[in-house]
């Protein structure tokens, strides 16, 4: 009886040992499933507000230039971007008074209403520019924004008028 099961050990072991030396049985084909997550483009801004103060409206001798407080942006992509720099329209919060902007210098030689926001010589306009192409997780500090007063006789005097200064990455 013993060797019966000394017999019976030594057939199972042999039977493991064979059959763990036989390569699996497979279908035709296999599939690893994969997974990646591309680079996004993305820029930050250091301060969400901007004020300009208060401002004389511009004369057909003298163009009224505002300089904003200083701020920064960052490109905070892993990768190379393009930073683009758009402009709105100013408008009033407490009456129809609305400036366009407008892409260059000399308010006045324009007509009334019109305003001109301008960052690092580049004159805004509602369409993106490109302000520069910056590294990844580059920051430019010290950025101030200067606003040209519409001429004499706009709308908006004594106004608080409001506009927005977009920022937008491209990679």
């Amino acid at each position: 009886m013993f060797r019966l099961a000394i017999l019976g050990g030594f057939a199972v072991a042999a039977a493991w040992f064979a059959l763990s030396a036989v390569p699996a049985i497979g279908g035709s084909s296999a599939t690893i499933s994969a997974t990646v997550t591309p680079t996004a483009a993305c820029v930050t801004v250091s301060q969400s507000t901007l004020d300009f103060g208060t401002g004389s409206f511009s004369k057909s001798n003298f163009d009224s230039t505002l300089g904003g407080s200083a701020f920064s942006f960052t490109n905070c992509s892993q990768q190379d971007a393009d930073i683009f720099v758009s402009g709105t329209d100013a408008t009033s919060a407490t009456s129809s008074a609305k400036w366009t902007l407008h892409g260059a210098d000399g308010q006045c030689g324009a007509g009334l209403n019109q305003y001109a926001l301008q960052i690092w010589g580049t004159f805004l306009t509602t369409s993106n520019q490109l302000l520069g192409h910056f590294g990844g997780g580059n920051t430019a500090a010290g950025v101030v924004p200067n606003l040209h007063m519409p001429c004499t006789g706009s709308d908006g005097a004594g106004e608080k008028m409001n506009f927005q200064i977009n920022f937008t990455a491209s990679l």
